[in-house]
């Protein structure tokens, strides 16, 4: 489930041990902004703080468990990959920027460890990764000697050139009784002495302190500054700093490069989580269900109203062609009726026709196409042929003309073209 990680919110809990039992406090952190923080606050004991965390570890999908290990033994090398006077089956190490590194007493590991067991931890960093990680801008910019100031504890490195050449931890003796004014000489002598200390070490005789950068987590009076400038002839830098927060911080940069402890295996399906993907993942099985069934549906509809259209074009078609049909047919009956009633006309006419031919009169031809009639044949006299037949032509047809040609005999040979012209 290691893809659903970036989409989750981290919890950080950062344990910060003190003399007389831990501070906790955390961050609710999404993509790499917080969301909510949960005030520090005082524990004096390690049952304690194994219950205060469980419940905090509900407030996030995955939670980091961060310890400032100020107790074990430990200290800085000046190049990771040469350990010098140590024996190197002592001690566990871990390189910043691969070049120097820190390391802490193998057994004082193993004892936190055991320690935080039932706590269980995530990430477990040295001060000395802290004050690197406070002042790895001006390190590589300015020498100088670099503090960071905890309650009762004194933290100091002298960097030149960005490289290391001294490092320092400092164990202040607590004193509940001392006000703060005697508070502020305690980490002034406290300073002092670590110079001295770089200075008797010999490590670079041309390097000469005039600038102190101070990462302040007691938030000292002004007045602090004012007594390491006269006192030590320096130049002072200092910052107040929230320890829990840069350890938050810290812990997102640089996460287990400078752990001393590997990092927990993490489920990010917590009860609650499983709760929720499963009610999801039905939720998503109801919708594609539904989804394939509407899809079915449509489908289903879509086909049966295209078959539908289908056989209504196809039944319009036939009706058209039936319709179609009927009108050819009503057509062809009328025609029927037309040439019928025609025929019978022309029968009737003809009959009447060849009635109205009158005696002396003999036809020899008779043609009738469309409205034109023509008629051949032999009369006795024209007299008599216009007096009678003519005059019957005359009255039927619209014009009729007739041409007479005398035979041998006597009588007349005629052509007649008659013609009835539609009205």
């Amino acid at each position: 489930m290691k893809f659903l990680e970036p989409f989750l919110p981290k919890l950080y809990l950062v344990i910060i041990p003190s003399s007389q039992g831990f501070f906790l406090s955390g961050e609710l952190r999404k993509k790499t902004k917080c969301v909510k923080r949960f005030e520090s606050q005082y524990i004096a004991d390690v049952e304690s703080l194994e219950k205060q965390i469980k419940v905090f570890e509900k407030e996030g999908a995955i939670a980091y468990v961060v310890l400032l290990e100020i107790e074990a033994r430990q200290g800085t090398i000046s190049d990771c990959h040469h350990l010098e006077d140590l024996d190197a089956s002592s001690i566990e190490k871990v390189c910043v920027a691969n070049t120097w590194g820190i390391y802490i007493d193998k057994d004082d590991l193993f004892d936190t460890q055991r320690r935080y067991k039932e706590v269980g931890l995530d990430l477990l960093y040295s001060p000395f990764s802290l004050l690197n990680y406070l002042h790895k801008e001006a390190i590589t910019k300015e020498d100088g000697l670099y503090l960071l100031l905890l309650e009762d504890k004194l933290f100091s490195a002298v960097f030149k050139e960005g490289k290391l050449l001294f490092s320092e931890s400092t164990q202040l003796k607590p004193d509940p009784l001392a006000d703060d004014a005697a508070r502020l000489q305690r980490y002034v002598q406290s300073i002092q002495t670590s110079i001295k200390y770089f200075y008797d070490a010999k490590i670079d005789e041309a390097m000469f302190i005039e600038k102190l950068f101070v990462a302040d987590a007691l938030a000292l009076e002004i007045d602090f500054e004012n007594r390491l400038e006269e006192e030590l002839f320096v130049s002072v830098h200092r910052e107040d700093v929230d320890v829990a927060e840069t350890l938050v911080a810290m812990s997102e940069a640089v996460g287990v490069s400078q752990s001393f402890v590997e990092t927990r295996k993490k489920s990010v399906l917590t009860p609650e989580l499983i709760w929720l993907l499963g009610v999801f993942s039905f939720l998503v099985l109801v919708m594609i269900s539904s989804t394939f069934l509407l899809d079915h549906a449509i489908t289903t509809n879509t086909t049966h109203l295209k078959n539908l259209q289908t056989n209504a074009s196809a039944i319009a078609a036939k009706h058209e062609k039936v319709t179609a049909e009927i009108k050819r047919l009503e057509a062809l009956e009328k025609l029927r009726e037309r040439i019928t009633t025609a025929n019978h006309l022309k029968k009737e006419n003809v009959k009447n026709f060849f009635d109205l031919v009158p005696d002396g009169v003999t036809l020899t031809l008779a043609q009738l196409r469309g409205n034109t009639l023509r008629l051949e044949g032999v009369v006795a006299s024209k007299r008599h042929f216009n007096a009678t037949f003519q005059r019957s032509l005359d009255s039927l047809f619209s014009r009729s003309s007739t041409k007479f040609t005398k035979r041998k005999d006597g009588r007349y040979d005629f052509k007649n073209i008659s013609i009835m012209e539609e009205k």
